[in-house]
């Protein structure tokens, strides 16, 4: 599996001078979004995947908008804001090279955060919804050997990653139910960017790997057990993404170091009692 990145369906707001201050919320080393999410009663009974829509802003003046913000601009926010707290950054000649690859963002991006200190946004010209939706998992989806061998003399792999038109489907329903709230509450009205049936090539990934070795307590429907231990081999353990059973919506990293963590924990308790 892996996040669906979609940028589609679009809302016209009934205000376009509507405060929208609330959305992003900054702390010392992290920019916060809110994001829309429908109750879990409501996608149990519509039976939809765990999505959330997040809404990309475009203000009437150009400096407020944040369409610079690439993996360059990313690696020289985080040096800066580093720099500012009196630390140093980790990876520094790697992001100095990440910046060097896309240096106009950067230019941008600090003009813009000039400007922005002393021009007001403006009113908003429209709102996307776009989100790193998630997908059902597959079986059809699979990470298999090919023939071909790598410098290591290794197979190389070849991936089969498959979207269906389900995990879109459940993405235009969730924009539409969302979009039904904001009509009713009279805040709003959406503009749906995914057809039935949709267009697959809207989607790209998320870069976010999950799924393939999956947990479960029955052998013949997981790789490893609740305690990340490969069903077939006692002392090989497996922790990461790979293990999940569902992707869920959220970036997976948090997750994913927490039962690195939790595993590290366990195998540390089976030595102390091997010990004792």
């Amino acid at each position: 599996m892996d996040h669906l990145n979609v940028t589609a369906s679009r809302l016209a707001l009934a205000d376009d001078q509507t405060d929208m201050s609330f959305y992003e919320q900054a702390t010392e080393t992290a920019q916060l979004r809110i994001g829309l999410k429908l109750p879990d009663h409501v996608k149990r009974s519509e039976k939809l995947l765990n999505n959330a829509a997040f809404m990309d802003i475009t203000w009437e003046n150009q400096a407020h908008n944040d369409d610079f913000r690439d993996h360059a601009w990313l690696a020289f926010s985080t040096l800066t804001k580093s720099f500012a707290r009196g630390q140093a950054p980790e990876r520094v000649a790697e992001r100095l090279c990440t910046v060097a690859e896309a240096p106009g963002s950067v230019i941008t991006g600090v003009s813009r955060h000039l400007l922005r200190k002393v021009f007001g946004s403006g009113r908003i010209s429209s709102i996307a919804f776009r989100q790193d939706a998630e997908q059902a998992p597959d079986p059809d989806s699979r990470v298999t050997l090919n023939d071909e061998i790598d410098a290591l003399g290794l197979r190389r792999i070849t991936l089969d990653w498959r979207v269906s038109d389900s995990d879109m489907l459940s993405l235009r329903r969730t924009h539409e139910l969302i979009g039904k709230a904001f009509g009713s509450a009279g805040l709003g009205r959406l503009q749906l960017g995914i057809d039935d049936p949709p267009d697959l090539d809207q989607v790209f990934t998320g870069y976010h790997h999950i799924g393939t070795t999956r947990m479960h307590d029955d052998p013949r429907q997981g790789v490893v057990d609740a305690n990340c231990r490969v069903h077939s081999v006692d002392n090989l353990f497996i922790a990461g993404s790979s293990v999940f059973t569902t992707g869920g919506t959220a970036n997976p990293t948090l997750t994913l170091t927490a039962l690195a963590i939790r595993l590290a924990d366990h195998l540390a308790d089976e030595a102390l009692m091997q010990l004792t």
